[in-house]
């Protein structure tokens, strides 16, 4: 996982990007740190599911209005998703689980 602050257009808040690479997904989070209750600090979380930001710029149009990638930022964070390794067997497995909660497999309730 990778993992970047970058300049906010609210200079009260701080912007996170990086690369998820068991989600294989592009995230963002945008927080208040003035706020002590980290549930009301969160402003912002994007990219916290499997493959849901797959590229650079889909992840820029997501923080239109709260951030601009810089350009040396944006070249870093393609180049976490290029050395990206595929997911261990245990990453495999805990996503499996995840994603099918709720959800009965053949031959069970």
């Amino acid at each position: 996982m990778s993992r970047y602050t970058i300049p906010s257009q609210h200079p009260a808040l701080t912007i996170i990007v990086g690369w998820d690479n068991p989600l294989q997904t592009f995230f963002a989070q945008a927080f208040d740190p003035s706020v002590e209750d980290e549930a009301e600090a969160d402003l912002l979380w994007i990219g916290t599911a499997f493959q849901e930001i797959s590229t650079v710029a889909a992840l820029q149009a997501q923080l239109t209005g709260w951030a601009i990638i810089p350009p040396a930022i944006a070249d870093c964070l393609t180049r976490d998703q290029q050395a990206a390794t595929p997911p261990t067997p245990l990453q495999r497995w805990a996503l499996q689980l995840l994603h099918g909660m709720g959800t009965p497999r053949p031959g069970r309730a």
